[in-house]
C-alpha cells in the first residue's frame, strides 16, 4: 500500500506541475525576422561608343582645328541609396575658383599648358573648390538596376594668335613644342545615406 501511495503522490505532483507550467505560459509570441539589402554604388566609365571600360583616351586632337564638344567617354553611375548620391569631379591640374578652365601640362615640357573645357551630360563642368559635383540626386538611380549613362565632352579652342597662355582661347595649337600633354580626371560617387 505504501508503494501504490508513493506511486500515486508522484503522479499527482507530476500532474500538478504540468498544470502550473502550462498555466504560466504564454499565449503569443513575437518573432523577428529580418535582412539586408547590401549597398550598390558604383560607377564605370566607357568610351564614347559605350561598347568598352575605359581607363585612358588618348586621341585628343591637338593640332589646327583643336576640337569642339567632342564626345571622349560615357560614364555609368548606379546607386540604389533611397536618400541619393552625388558623382563629383577633379582634376590633377587643380583648377579651381568657379571656373571651367582645365589643363593639359606637358609631360616635358611641364610649362606649356593647353586649356580645355569639359561639359558632363551637356552641362559645363565649373570648379569651384578644384572639385565639381557632376550629380547630385535623392533618390535611387534612375532605371535600376540598370546604370544611369552620362556623357562626357571635351573642348580644346585654337586661335591661331601665336601664343599660349592658358586662357581658354588662346591655345595656338600650331605652335606647340612636341610632347604629350595631359591631365587625370577623377570621378567619385558617394551615397548621400
Amino acid at each position: 500500500m505504501k508503494k501504490i501511495s508513493l506511486v500515486l503522490m508522484s503522479v499527482l505532483f507530476a500532474a500538478l506541475n504540468l498544470t502550473t507550467s502550462s498555466a504560466s505560459a504564454a499565449t503569443t509570441g513575437d518573432l523577428v525576422i529580418s535582412g539586408e539589402v547590401t549597398a550598390i554604388l558604383a560607377m564605370e566609365i566607357y568610351d564614347a561608343a559605350d561598347s568598352a571600360p575605359i581607363t585612358t583616351y588618348t586621341a585628343l586632337t591637338l593640332a589646327d582645328g583643336g576640337m569642339s564638344e567632342t564626345q571622349i567617354a560615357t560614364l555609368h553611375e548606379k546607386c540604389n541609396d533611397s536618400e541619393g548620391y552625388t558623382v563629383n569631379l577633379s582634376a590633377a591640374s587643380g583648377v579651381a575658383g568657379g571656373t571651367t578652365l582645365s589643363y593639359l601640362t606637358g609631360a616635358t615640357n611641364t610649362g606649356t599648358k593647353i586649356a580645355y573645357t569639359l561639359k558632363y551630360q551637356d552641362v559645363a563642368v565649373v570648379f569651384a573648390s578644384g572639385l565639381e559635383e557632376l550629380t547630385s540626386t535623392t533618390a535611387i538611380n534612375v532605371g535600376f538596376p540598370s546604370f544611369t549613362t552620362k556623357t562626357l565632352k571635351i573642348t580644346i579652342v585654337d586661335n591661331n594668335t601665336g601664343g599660349n597662355t592658358g586662357a581658354l582661347g588662346a591655345n595656338d595649337l600650331a605652335i606647340l613644342p612636341s610632347d604629350t600633354y595631359s591631365d587625370t580626371l577623377t570621378f567619385t560617387i558617394a551615397s548621400k545615406a
